[in-house]
């Protein structure tokens, strides 16, 4: 979901909820807001020419400023929450199966401004496997991963947070606020090595896709170790299980919300 503004008597008191919010917005009219985008305007019909679709907050009407800015918190909360991307956890029932390259190729297939990758895996080739793209690298130096994080500072394209020399990556759950603020903006692809209990924890609490790798058959017993924890923890329906090889067009599916 995308935020436009139109206005011009309290545009700072709307602009400082946003940055407040760490959300960016574009002035309406610059560019046109799509079906789902939150359109905020100081005109009680609001301006003509929107589409269908279009949320659109009156100032004045269905939010007065100031004594509002906390009932606007909520709109602007609800918006980004009905339309928050994809989480998916790619995972192998065991090592080698191809789980870090598939993530990769998904993130490079994936026709979005922003697309996120988090390398939680012991597999050192994600930094390999997308170094010729548009990727931005972080190490997991860079990123507090206890707290949100100001989106509006992170550049669009691929971002990949990885670990680095002395950085060792955080296990699955300390990573849960950062893929909520990450997830307002883009699909966030997560590499968590193999599909343990607290992936699978992780996938159910945070209602994330588990991707999983390794439907062959000298890895019989854990394909069914594997099933039995996506039944233990109710995923079964939501799990998608990638072949050897898999095509782009898995992938996109696997990765769809």
């Amino acid at each position: 979901m995308r935020v436009f503004l139109k206005v011009e008597d309290q545009a700072n008191e709307v602009v400082r909820v946003l940055q407040l919010m760490g959300h960016t917005f574009e002035w309406f009219g610059e560019s046109v807001p799509k079906p789902g985008d939150l359109l905020i305007v100081e005109d009680e019909s609001g301006p003509t020419g929107v589409r269908p679709g279009v949320n659109v907050v009156r100032l004045g009407v269905d939010v007065v400023l100031p004594g509002g800015e906390a009932q606007l918190m909520r709109i602007i909360d609800a918006g980004f929450a009905s339309g928050r991307f994809a989480t998916v956890v790619f995972a192998g029932v065991r090592g080698g199966v191809g789980t870090t390259s598939a993530l990769a190729r998904t993130a490079k297939g994936l026709k979005h401004e922003s697309v996120f990758v988090l390398d939680l895996g012991d597999d050192p080739t994600l930094r390999v496997a997308l170094a010729d793209t548009r990727v931005t690298l972080l190490t997991w130096d860079d990123v507090n991963i206890c707290e949100d994080v100001v989106l509006s500072r992170l550049p669009r394209g691929i971002l990949a947070v990885v670990g680095a020399n002395g950085c060792t990556p955080p296990q699955i759950a300390e990573v849960a606020p950062l893929v909520r603020a990450l997830r307002r903006v883009g699909p966030v692809l997560i590499d968590a090595g193999k599909w343990t209990r607290q992936a699978a924890q992780f996938c159910a609490r945070e209602d994330a896709r588990p991707v999983l790798l390794g439907k062959v058959r000298a890895a019989r017993i854990q394909v069914e170790a594997a099933r039995q924890r996506l039944v233990d923890f109710g995923l079964a329906d939501r799990a998608v299980w990638l072949p050897k090889n898999p095509k782009l067009k898995d992938l996109e599916v696997a990765c769809a919300r």
